[in-house]
């Protein structure tokens, strides 16, 4: 049995509606997907500003650790003040060489 032209033209109707819907979840989708993907980036810069930060501090406190020891190890004479200056110069040569 053939539809009448209203039946066609409101089938039509449906199908349009329904092609509109999954375009705007197919859209939202990939919003969702480009969101999810920048959120992800952002923790991954976070955590590796993290890891950096937490890498200078072990640096630092292992210049100062070795800079301790060895004038512990100086005669009394020879021993000179630590200054943080020396700590950060020996933590940034530290550092250096570990990333050469």
């Amino acid at each position: 049995m053939a539809l009448t032209a209203e039946q066609q033209a409101e089938i039509d109707v449906q199908e349009a509606r329904e092609a509109g819907r999954r375009a705007h979840e197919q859209a939202m989708e990939t919003l969702r997907s480009q969101n999810n993907l920048a959120a992800i980036q952002a923790q991954s810069n976070a955590q590796a500003a993290l890891v950096a930060k937490q890498t200078k501090l072990e640096l630092i406190r292992l210049a100062k650790e070795t800079l301790v020891e060895n004038r512990r190890t100086q005669p009394a004479a020879a021993a000179v003040d630590i200054a943080t200056a020396d700590i950060i110069t020996f933590a940034s040569a530290l550092e250096a060489h570990v990333n050469a």
